[in-house]
């Protein structure tokens, strides 16, 4: 398949729920010089940033907390900064009589200064103490919190801060165990406002329902299908309507409500999987679509704690890209799978979803970015590359119920036994069981709209060749 030059590049989903980032804050630390330590650390916080901006600076003392049962918020009416008291150092205020350094606990205030506008929040530090008011800070601390608003009510929050440390130890007075090793405790200090933000504010059932219903309002109007993804649905269509191999009923699953089949088409297994789900097409096909949502990471962490499951979302597009890292247990080596999904609604009604490897529709641009999120991951970037393909169809059955079908081959690759492919084969088909359950409402009710939806019987015109035979016979 020849890749898309034309098309853009991926891009992170910067809608509520495009990453595990968003769940947890990501800090990284560096010494950028044998002086200088900077951390940075990045979150998304459910909530807008003018409250965000004025809790961190009014309340400070409230979200940090108290760090030595002494600290007090302080409103600085002259320059319109919040000072909170957070950490104390030990400098130098003296040499004793044997001319060694006389070190004393001197507090010091962080200072956080907004701008007018919400968006960013200066941080700098002052010392408390007269003894060192009139000199430089020993140990000084400047930074910068960026706050970006995004949607659904939602703030996407960056800080960086730097700590100086002098050519002569300071030691930190909340940490001060060992004199022997310098510490930072203060710029972790700073760095926990982010996770206390994203617990304090933290709405994930809420932003995955809003964030469902905003997609589903733009399913009438989506972006113009491009050639590749139409291509892409019409060829995993075609693949099965014109293969003649009979399905064939998977063991043990006669009773279940939802109908496991499968079949072989060298060099393909196929499985699929048929059930009827209470809940319109469109809110169907719309769960199946939104994989990012934080729902579906809390599932992925549930089940495969520390599994990559990342999502990328295809901008000005009907596609999006999956990375995710598959555990298959019993010491066989992990397996990664990069498979691109693309949408289209036919004139029937019917929402269909199809998917396949990522680097049989994707760009070169685009698959650098994917292969750079796999090799920076330690478990994906060992495990032995999969391939998916398949497609959903979500066809209407009435206004709240639809026919739900989900066929899907997975190539393992490496060396697999067949005892194992065949238990993938039932775990994978029973994502759709899953879906049913979610939707699951009470039977009675589900089959009065059933015959309220087919209470007329079609007219002989409207039946179709294979219908009017049937007729005739």
């Amino acid at each position: 398949m020849t890749s898309h030059s034309s098309f853009s590049s991926i891009t992170s989903s910067k809608t509520a729920l495009s990453a595990t980032a968003h769940l947890f804050t990501k800090v990284s630390t560096a010494t950028v010089t044998p002086t200088l330590i900077a951390k940075d650390s990045s979150t998304l916080v459910h909530s807008d940033e003018v409250t965000i901006c004025n809790l961190i600076t009014k309340h400070c003392y409230e979200l940090l907390g108290s760090s030595n049962g002494k600290s007090t918020a302080v409103n600085n009416a002259v320059d319109s900064a919040y000072v909170h008291h957070v950490f104390t150092h030990l400098v130098q205020t003296g040499t004793s009589t044997s001319g060694k350094p006389l070190l004393e606990p001197v507090p010091f205030s962080l200072c956080l200064q907004p701008n007018t506008s919400h968006t960013s929040i200066q941080i700098t530090t002052i010392p408390d103490d007269d003894r060192v008011a009139n000199t430089p800070d020993p140990a000084p601390i400047t930074g910068l919190i960026t706050l970006i608003p995004d949607a659904f009510n939602t703030t996407h929050i960056t800080l960086h801060c730097t700590l100086a440390t002098p050519a002569t130890n300071i030691f930190d007075a909340l940490d001060f165990k060992d004199t022997s090793q310098q510490t930072h405790a203060p710029l972790t200090h700073i760095l926990s406002l982010l996770p206390t933000l994203h617990a304090r504010f933290a709405r994930y059932d809420e932003v995955d329902q809003v964030r469902l219903s905003a997609f589903e309002d733009q399913i009438g109007h989506p972006a113009p299908i491009q050639p590749h993804e139409d291509t892409l649905i019409a060829s995993s269509l075609h693949m099965h309507a014109t293969d003649t191999t009979p399905w064939q009923r998977l063991k043990n699953t006669a009773r279940s409500s939802v109908h496991y089949f499968h079949k072989t088409t060298p060099p393909h297994t196929w499985g699929k999987a048929v059930a009827i789900v209470d809940a319109p097409a469109a809110h169907v096909f719309a769960t199946r679509w939104c994989l990012d949502s934080y729902e579906n990471v809390r599932k992925k962490a549930k089940t495969e704690e520390g599994a990559l499951w990342k999502v990328f979302m295809v901008p000005e597009s009907r596609s999006m890209v999956t990375a995710n890292l598959t555990k298959l247990g019993l010491g066989v080596k992990d397996r990664c799978f990069v498979t691109w999904f693309s949408w289209r609604r036919e004139d029937s009604g019917d929402f269909i979803i199809a998917f396949a490897p990522a680097d049989e529709y994707a760009n070169q641009s685009l698959l650098s970015q994917i292969n750079d999120t796999v090799k920076q991951d330690p478990l994906a970037s060992t495990a032995v590359k999969g391939a998916l393909k398949g497609y959903w169809r979500f066809r209407p059955l009435a206004p709240t119920i639809c026919d739900v079908t989900y066929v899907a081959s997975a190539h393992l690759g490496g060396s697999i036994s067949t005892e194992l492919i065949t238990m993938r084969k039932k775990q994978t088909l029973s994502l759709l069981r899953t879906v049913q359950d979610k939707h699951e409402r009470n039977s009675k009710v589900v089959d009065q709209e059933m015959r309220k939806a087919f209470e007329r019987p079609p007219r002989v015109e409207e039946l179709d060749e294979g219908q009017m035979e049937v007729v005739d016979r």
